[in-house]
């Protein structure tokens, strides 16, 4: 690696939202409810310049649960041509779904926490729009919810991204 890349990593790195927080919650329709992020368009988040070839996806967590209760988060990406027609596109593992159960079942009290699920991706088979899906599917009452947020960490340019992208 270089020392460049070791000493100041956000030249070659472009973080942009990959959906709004958002509260989910078994009671209001945030239980096993598929919810949509942001279209990106790859040809805008560095405007005159090639495709992103990788990137990282993350979604950040935080959740509240009664006690014995456990919720499962999962996320994909998916990418289209024209931001009309999606495909589920693997990650670098050839997942095409990430997941991860939190709380636990043996709890006999309230649980809270939170955290962050990643994946990588090689987008260079990627189609020009990219977006993220998230679903949390709940085995409690009403009064459990998760508060989440994504982000999408492009690299692999063949120049360093300008820090004023089109996004």
């Amino acid at each position: 690696m270089s020392v460049a890349m070791q000493r100041d990593v956000g030249a070659y790195i472009l973080a942009v939202g990959a959906s709004n927080p958002i509260v989910l919650n078994s009671s209001v329709g945030g239980d096993e409810a598929e919810i949509n992020g942001f279209s990106i368009d790859r040809e805008l988040v560095t405007p005159g310049q090639s495709l992103q070839l990788s990137c990282q996806a993350a979604v950040q967590y935080s959740y509240s649960l009664a006690a014995a209760k456990v919720v499962v988060l999962h996320y994909n990406m998916q990418h289209s041509s024209a931001a009309s027609s999606w495909l589920d596109y693997a990650d670098k593992d050839g997942s095409t779904r990430t997941e991860r159960t939190v709380g636990t079942t043996a709890s006999t009290g309230a649980q809270t926490g939170n955290g962050t699920l990643r994946s990588n991706f090689d987008l260079s088979g990627a189609k020009r729009y990219v977006r993220l899906q998230i679903e949390a599917d709940f085995t409690g009452a009403a009064t459990d919810d998760m508060d989440i947020g994504s982000m999408i960490v492009f690299g692999g340019y063949d120049t360093t991204p300008a820090s004023t992208a089109g996004v």
